[in-house]
């Protein structure tokens, strides 16, 4: 019988080895869908070259990066954003993909939700690119929203 391990969720260091090696994975997928350049994919991975461009005046403060594990197992990230003190940002939610489906992206979620909330930052936007149909459609369902838009 194989061993249960539970999921866990904890604060991680922005950018770490790890973080992007899980990016990278991510971003590969969708990279050989044609929905992200070899330059994107590799700019969204490098603390260097990561830009939250989309943001009023690039103005933003991460509140907390959140790492899901297995045991030992780094398997999915969620970055909160403070854009301002009103509004927390959801975004870079990324779970392995041998992992996705299996409820950790909700999971990380709910645990990015409780911390806007403990910033009492009352407004909670999501960060979906329309060019991310998987994406895209894992925040309608899970917000149960017939109609959401994307960036």
């Amino acid at each position: 019988m194989a061993e249960y391990l539970p999921f866990e969720i904890r604060p991680i260091p922005p950018f770490t080895n790890e973080w992007a090696q899980l990016a990278i994975t991510v971003y590969a997928a969708l990279l050989d869908e044609g929905i992200y350049t070899a330059q994107e994919v590799e700019g969204m991975a490098d603390p260097e070259q990561h830009e939250v461009s989309w943001l009023p005046n690039d103005r933003y403060l991460q509140l907390v990066q959140l790492g899901g594990f297995l045991g030992p197992e780094f398997v999915a990230s969620v970055d909160v954003l403070r854009r301002d003190d009103e509004t927390a940002i959801i975004e870079e939610l990324a779970v392995y993909p041998r992992y996705q489906g299996c409820g950790y992206g909700r999971k990380l979620v709910r645990a990015a939700v409780a911390s806007a909330q403990r910033a009492q930052l009352p407004i909670l936007e999501v960060f979906a690119l329309e060019r991310e149909p998987k994406a895209v459609s894992f925040w309608r369902h899970l917000l149960g929203a017939p109609t959401l838009t994307a960036s």
